[in-house]
């Protein structure tokens, strides 16, 4: 999936009735303070004039113009008009939503987008907006916002096909109401057609955050299907904040239909009644957009404001050890899912839902994933404002106060008392960040997907290390524990037993078994939560990979330019961990590339300066790279991913010696991935045939990580060859002179650096090295794409003297999976040497593609 965006001019309207669109009083003129907390009875709308109210989470991207409706215990931003970030910024929608906290408190935005559709494939687009009632008189603070339907940029700019979203001819008005003491904004959309429309029903579209929010839909809980329902929501995984898409009173969302959105990304979408709509007349479709500490205290009030019955519901969840906070308590009606509380401190917990509910289960293992961050340290965003961003990455190092959030005490269905964890302390002395992963001896037992979290990655838990430490909440019971930092250190495991209420230490030895000099292990593909479809925030994704042996980490986002590198010194992983500025630039009829390093534009352009390829449609592949040296100048590489899945070869139609398409082809690629999540395949096929041709096309290996296990994270992995201190400048000239090792384990030496065009009768010796659990069987010579020798050693010497120009390389093997750490066989690929026999310059073997 995609960020998309759309360029245009509106402007900013005032009405002459007393209260213009930035929120000044009729009687003083003085403007609102919006940062000034809102009194119980109260509610506020106006525009933003500094950062001062705004706030932060890992989603957050609210700026000075736009505009924010509170009260005492909800937050909301609209996007002003103006071209925004993510996935829909033409503005007008709701991009930020909190629960009102503390002063000094990091905000839990988890929100990317929420706004009007018109039908598939039409959006709102604002042209003007209206504070009509700002609440300082004690009624509801009010917004209005009009403008008209155009199409969703990113599906025609995905389709390459501009005009594709068929104009509906509207004139639209949104009225977004936010009541004093309210978690729901209640949201009004009146569309008037111009022409006779084939309207299909006004709806909404719902981005999370994928990487912390659950979505959750009455009937199938944490499931999935497209019935039609009253509502729709998300839970957050950390317990801090919770959304609710509501309909209004005696109508329903309908969801049928739009599975194409719905695969998209995580989103919750939901429409009011399809009908057509005759020039001249208008539809209003309301409905109720909320954020609340917990879904229960959402979908209580939902009933309250649609009158339909409830009764309270209330309890405790308690351990042997007290009370228990931060529990998930899933409430049941007619035998399915309804909604979700979280207990209190004093794991208390009180809602309201239709007679009969009843609890099913109380889930208080939690995530079972852990990173030694300081409690309470707030998720970041590449687009918050200043202000809140400075307060998340203070948390970092300092933390901040705590949402409670149960974990490793199991989960009870149908009673309110759940076990007592013990704790899981791992140290290595020389407190450099390390993965443990904890194991079931026994197997696990069967989980209610439905209503229970799922377990990480299939352990019991997992944890991740910066600092040499970390605790791991677990139920009693007896495991297999792993301890490892990647191939570059030898692992250790062992059986520990955890027992409830108690502390278990395991001290573990990682000795370092490879230390190349002038050699850095890197990862140039990798995602976090800038990407639509990255499943873990940015500080952890740094921390994952510093865990397992990444000492070079590429943000290869699609379509963000997001920076990490800010984060590093507030994680403590600055002496171990280098961060490259990058972007996946993901047309999907074209193929993904990567492009490092680059060079974001904070506020000066959407996605810190990404290129919007959905906006400037590109009609050729070679196209599309002259646009990105414009935009980014020449000093990065593009790197082609994933060649044959959903990458450039698969795009044009290649095949050995030929490009079915010309147009989706480039020869401006400098490099390629031959391995992706550990795999091969026909990767390495396509490399040598572009290499054989003339390609100067260096070959790497990736981990395309997009959560906290996926990718071969560390194993998946190329070696780059940097002398002295790390620099984006070394790095890529690394990469363009070849002068890399794509592996996913071994190391190789060679007395002849990879990519090097070299004489006839040159020498070349590899030596393999590695940990103990990376075993090399054989070394695998190759000439133009021949295998010419095998040598079954873990060295090898051969004197490169073919009887015209070549190209070399050597592939390394072993047959053993390198248990325990990783399940993949040893691999990596030396070279290519460019031979020059006559010394009159390297000739390739084979003629250029015929274009």
């Amino acid at each position: 999936m995609w960020p998309t965006a759309m360029l245009w001019t509106a402007q900013v309207g005032c009405k002459d009735d007393g209260v213009s669109s930035d929120g000044l009083t009729s009687e003083t003129g003085a403007p609102i303070d919006l940062s000034l907390p809102v009194p119980a009875g109260a509610s506020r709308a106006g525009r933003l004039v500094d950062d001062a109210p705004t706030f932060g989470g890992i989603s957050s991207e609210a700026r000075p113009g736009d505009y924010l409706l509170v009260n005492a215990v909800a937050r909301f931003v609209v996007q002003d008009a103006r071209q925004g970030n993510w996935y829909l910024p033409e503005g007008g929608g709701v991009i930020d939503a909190d629960i009102v906290r503390p002063a000094g408190v990091p905000g839990r935005d988890s929100l990317e987008e929420w706004s009007t559709l018109f039908g598939l494939g039409r959006i709102f687009v604002p042209e003007a907006f209206e504070v009509v009632n700002d609440g300082t008189d004690g009624e509801d603070a009010v917004l209005r916002v009009t403008g008209y339907d155009g199409p969703m940029r990113l599906v025609e700019g995905a389709l390459e096909s501009p005009g594709f979203v068929p104009d509906l001819h509207l004139t639209v008005t949104t009225e977004y109401r936010l009541p004093a003491d309210s978690h729901l904004l209640q949201v009004s959309t009146t569309a008037t057609a111009t022409t006779s429309s084939p309207l299909m029903g006004i709806g909404d579209i719902v981005l999370g955050a994928d990487e912390l929010l659950n979505p959750f839909v009455p009937g199938v809980g944490f499931g999935d299907d497209q019935r039609a329902r009253t509502w729709s929501g998300y839970v957050s995984e950390r317990n801090d904040v919770a959304y609710l898409l509501a309909a209004a009173p005696d109508t329903q969302l309908s969801v049928s239909g739009y599975g194409l959105l719905t695969e998209l990304a995580s989103m919750l979408v939901g429409f009011g009644p399809t009908e057509p709509l005759p020039a001249g007349e208008s539809r209003t479709w309301t409905r109720y957009w909320g954020v609340g500490p917990d879904l229960a205290t959402l979908t209580a009030e939902m009933l309250q404001v649609r009158g339909e019955q409830a009764a309270p519901l209330d309890g405790v969840v308690v351990a042997a050890d007290g009370p228990v906070a931060g529990a998930r308590v899933v409430v049941d009606v007619d035998g399915e899912p309804f909604t979700v509380a979280v207990t209190a401190e004093d794991g208390s917990y009180a809602t309201s839902a239709p007679p009969g509910a009843a609890v099913s289960v109380v889930d208080a293992r939690g995530t079972g994933r852990f990173t030694d961050l300081p409690p309470g340290a707030a998720p970041i965003s590449p687009y918050s404002a200043p202000a809140p961003a400075a307060l998340a990455l203070r948390s970092l190092e300092t933390g901040a106060p705590v949402v409670p959030a149960a974990s490793g005490r199991g989960v009870s269905t149908g009673a309110s008392e759940v076990g007592v964890p013990g704790q899981l302390r791992v140290t290595v002395a020389d407190g450099l960040p390390f993965v443990v992963r904890v194991a079931f001896v026994t197997p696990d037992g069967p989980t209610d997907a439905l209503r229970v979290q799922a377990r990480p990655g299939g352990l019991a838990a997992a944890g991740w290390a910066r600092d040499g430490d970390v605790v791991l909440d677990v139920e009693p019971g007896t495991y297999q524990v792993l301890v490892h930092r990647g191939p570059r250190f030898e692992a250790w495991e062992g059986v520990v037993t955890v027992e409830a209420g108690a502390e278990s230490p395991v001290s573990a030895s990682l000795f370092q078994a490879l230390r190349p000099d002038g050699w850095v292990l890197g990862d140039p593909h990798e995602h976090a939560s800038p990407s639509p479809d990255g499943r873990i925030s940015m500080e952890d994704r740094l921390v994952v990979a510093a865990a397992s042996g990444i000492q070079v980490h590429f943000g290869t986002d699609h379509d963000n330019l997001a920076d990490y590198r800010p984060l590093l010194v507030p994680l403590g992983l600055d002496d171990v961990l280098t961060s490259v500025v990058a972007d996946e630039v993901s047309p999907p009829l074209r193929g993904h590339f990567n492009i490092y390093p680059v060079t974001p534009v904070p506020d000066q352009a959407p996605n810190d300066g990404a290129w919007t390829w959905w906006l400037e449609i590109p009609e050729t592949t070679d196209g599309m790279m002259t646009r990105l040296r414009e935009q980014h100048g020449d000093e990065f590489v593009i790197q082609s991913n994933h060649p044959m899945d959903s990458g450039m070869g698969s795009s044009s139609g290649w095949t050995p010696g030929d490009v079915g398409d010309p147009d989706y082809w480039s020869d401006q690629i400098g490099a390629m991935e031959v391995m992706n999540d550990g795999e091969v395949g026909n990767y390495l096929d396509i490399w040598e045939d572009v290499v054989l041709r003339g390609g100067l096309v260096t070959p790497v290996a990736v981990s395309d990580a997009h959560d906290y296990f996926d990718g071969k994270l560390g194993f998946s992995a190329t070696w780059l060859h940097v002398e002295g201190p790390v620099t984006d400048a070394k790095i890529a000239t690394a990469v363009r002179s070849g002068a890399v090792l794509p592996t996913n384990g071994p190391f190789v030496a060679s007395n002849v650096l990879p990519g090097a065009t070299v004489g006839g009768g040159t020498r070349v010796t590899l030596t393999t090295s590695g940990a103990s659990y990376v075993k090399v069987d054989r070394i695998r010579w190759f000439e133009n794409g021949v295998e010419v020798e095998v040598a079954p050693s873990t060295t090898a010497t051969r004197t490169l003297s073919p009887a015209a120009d070549a190209l070399v390389y050597a592939i390394v093997e072993g047959d053993q999976p390198m248990a325990p750490v990783s399940g993949l066989t040893p691999w990596a690929l030396v070279g290519p040497w460019r031979v020059d026999v006559d010394g009159d310059g390297f000739e390739a073997p084979l003629p250029p593609f015929p274009r």
